[in-house]
């Protein structure tokens, strides 16, 4: 009985140091670069609102009130802290964050990520017999291209994921969380169910493990790839030109034909929109050329138009942390049902 006891109190106390830890690693994200949220993050995206609110919100600045006051409210307007699905994002990212380490391992993934890479890089070496041989002179000008090349091909595999997320309707049941709340600010970037985690993660892992194994077997090494505190170059860059108004009410849009180069804030708006020609529209991460590509493009001049939500009413149905976890595992189970388990009619 003692031992048993003794057992059941080491338990609590493992589960619960884990717990604690996760507490202490969450609350260290504004100081962490792999984050998004990261101060560094944060401070570029405030320099692009405020770019915003002097060139194009001057009603927001009146006799009465100072331009600190005026650009406070129009960070933080009423609109949309006064909304309940403001404050739910807020919730569920300490809610998901702190057991999402129970549900699912990046280890894991990562692990994935090595054994389909060492796989594609021998694979490759079986059919063909030998490694090539490369000319020095070449070596240099592939590492360049390097980098490049493995950007795009997880870019190329970013938009063909989030592509069948929307497409697929098992897939889109989980992804619809993402998509539920009508107003938008950093922390929504987090609302994700746990499901559509990790469908991204094992394509990424599988997407990246392939393109670095047939790089490795090009080169015959990995080369390094540059990182700015830790960030790999075109992340870092991404990240610090404004990432965290994707997921924000202030609209903005890289100037000429910039926007069809490297994604802007507007360009992922178009994509939470439920106006109908915004719909499916705007798939990639950093590179809308593959919108451009596939007829998935949209971008237009301002955000009259720019409706956030599902638009046909469902994202009422979201109302607590349990609903975002519980409720499209529900659909989910319903829609394999109806695939799998409907009955015939007789002929």
């Amino acid at each position: 009985m003692n031992e048993t006891i003794s057992n059941a109190l080491l338990v609590l106390f493992v589960v619960g140091e884990a717990f604690l830890h996760q507490c202490v690693t969450v609350l260290r994200y504004p100081f962490n670069p792999g984050q998004r949220v990261f101060v560094v993050w944060l401070f570029t995206s405030l320099l692009f609102a405020l770019f915003v609110f002097v060139h194009a919100a001057p009603s927001t600045r009146t006799r009465n009130t100072s331009t600190l006051s005026a650009f406070f409210r129009f960070l933080f307007p009423r609109e949309v802290w006064s909304h309940a699905s403001a404050w739910l994002d807020i919730r569920y990212f300490f809610f998901h964050q702190l057991f999402r380490a129970y549900l699912y391992e990046g280890a894991f993934i990562a692990a994935l990520s090595t054994t389909v890479f060492h796989k594609s890089s021998e694979l490759l070496l079986s059919l063909s017999g030998q490694r090539p041989t490369l000319a020095s002179e070449l070596i240099w000008g592939l590492e360049c291209l390097y980098v490049l090349l493995a950007v795009l091909l997880s870019d190329f595999a970013a938009y063909a994921m989030h592509w069948y997320q929307h497409k697929n309707p098992l897939l889109w049941e989980f992804h619809k969380v993402h998509h539920s709340p009508p107003v938008m600010h950093p922390l929504t970037n987090y609302r994700e169910h746990p499901i559509d985690n990790i469908f991204y993660a094992w394509g990424h892992g599988i997407a990246t493990g392939i393109s670095g194994g047939c790089i490795a077997y090009c080169l015959g090494y990995v080369p390094e790839t540059p990182t700015i505190y830790g960030v790999a170059l075109f992340s870092f860059l991404f990240n610090a030109l404004g990432y965290n108004l994707r997921h924000s009410h202030i609209w903005l849009r890289w100037p000429g034909k910039w926007g069809y180069v490297f994604g802007c804030p507007a360009h992922h708006h178009i994509h939470h929109s439920c106006y109908p020609e915004h719909i499916n529209k705007n798939f990639a991460f950093m590179f809308p050329v593959w919108d451009v590509i596939f007829g998935t493009f949209c971008l237009p001049d301002d955000n009259r138009n720019v409706r956030f939500g599902l638009g046909d009413g469902q994202e009422t149905a979201y109302t607590s942390c349990l609903d975002l976890y519980v409720l499209p595992l529900k659909n989910g189970l319903r829609h394999l049902r109806h695939t799998f388990f409907a009955q015939t009619p007789h002929q």
